[in-house]
Parts: structure tokens; C-alpha cells; sequence
């Protein structure tokens, strides 16, 4: 049973690399049924969060990562990417507070990791903004000015960035995810890659 189980988890991954999704959520969800092992019960239950989170089912992602950490001692993975992606789905609901604890746990328990920088940057936002360019020195100015020139509430924000100072073009402040969102088309007419961020 458990190694038909790890079988299924495998071949699982493995389709949904090949695009194969569905198929691969099937197999992903016999793993589960199959196996008694609490770190293939995370790992599957992790990648449905996963697929689930890219789908724009933020209650079934959330459903499966707090599975996970269910079965996982906080400070092993995959409980990093549990709870790092559970706080990103508690801003989008407007629950700061509740991701700002998440993200310090990552933060601890994983310190240096990739995740935990990313939480660092998450940390402490309260509100949305559409981010359209980061600069090191040059280009930031000239990005906002084009921006303001199409219209748009456009601002440099200051934030460090792997110890370093980046100036980061944002446009507008908006309480909820949705309303950022909403304004987003506006901003990617000028600049494609804009997309929606956290902001303090």
C-alpha cells in the first residue's frame, strides 16, 4: 500500500509537469488514500494547494495547506511553502494580522531561505498596490513619468531587496485585492508585466 501510494505521488508530479493535470490530481489524490505516511500526505496535499492556489481556487489551496500543517513539524518542509502560500491567501481576504503571523513563523523557522525573504517582504502590508517596474539607480523616474503621463496615480516606493535599495514604481493604494485587480488592465496598457503586490 505505501509504496503503491509513493507510486502514485510520483507519477502524480510527473503528469502535471507534462500538462497533464487533471490526470495528475487524480493520482495525487490516490496517493493520499493510499498511504499512511505523513510526509507523503504533505507533499501531496502541498501540491494540490499548489495547483489549486495557480487556479484561482484560493478555499480549496487554503483547505490543503492547512492540511499540511497538520501533518509536518512546523520547521520541516514542506510547512515552509504551506505556510507562506496560506498567508498570502489570508491578505488577499483582508487578514493581515493572521498572515503577518505565518510569515514571521517562516521567517524564523526558515531563516535564509528563499521563502523567508520572500515573507520579510510581505510582512507588515496592509494594503495593495500594482507594481510596474523595480530599478536599482536609473529608470525609475522616467517609469513614473510615463505612467503619470497615461494618467495614472504613479509613485517610487524604497525597499531593500537582497541588501540592496530598489526603487520600486508603484501605482495607486487600494484596501482590497480585488480593487487593485480591478485597475490592473489600465496599468499593463502601458506596462505589460505589471502585476498586483502587497504594499505597506
Amino acid at each position: 500500500m505505501e509504496e503503491a501510494g509513493e507510486a502514485y505521488y510520483i507519477r502524480g508530479l510527473a503528469r502535471v509537469r507534462a500538462g497533464q493535470v487533471e490526470a495528475g490530481k487524480a493520482d495525487l489524490c490516490s496517493a493520499l488514500s493510499l498511504t499512511r505516511r505523513k510526509d507523503l500526505v504533505a507533499l501531496a496535499r502541498a501540491k494540490l494547494g499548489d495547483l489549486a492556489y495557480g487556479a484561482g481556487d484560493l478555499t480549496e489551496a487554503e483547505k490543503q495547506y492547512r492540511a499540511v500543517l497538520e501533518q509536518v513539524p512546523p520547521g520541516a518542509p514542506p510547512a515552509d511553502q504551506a505556510m507562506y502560500r496560506l498567508g498570502s491567501i489570508l491578505q488577499r481576504k483582508g487578514q493581515w494580522r493572521e498572515a503577518d503571523l505565518l510569515f514571521r513563523k517562516v521567517m524564523y523557522l526558515f531563516a535564509g531561505s528563499e521563502l523567508a525573504d520572500r515573507a520579510g517582504i510581505r510582512v507588515g502590508a496592509r494594503r495593495w498596490s500594482i507594481q510596474a517596474g523595480a530599478f536599482g539607480a536609473a529608470g525609475a523616474e522616467k517609469l513614473r513619468q510615463r505612467l503619470s503621463g497615461a494618467g495614472l496615480d504613479a509613485r517610487i516606493d524604497l525597499a531593500l531587496r537582497d541588501g540592496r535599495l530598489m526603487r520600486l514604481v508603484r501605482v495607486g493604494s487600494y484596501p482590497t485585492y480585488d480593487a487593485a485587480r480591478a485597475d490592473l488592465g489600465k496599468v499593463q496598457k502601458v506596462i505589460g508585466e505589471a502585476f498586483v503586490t502587497p504594499a505597506g
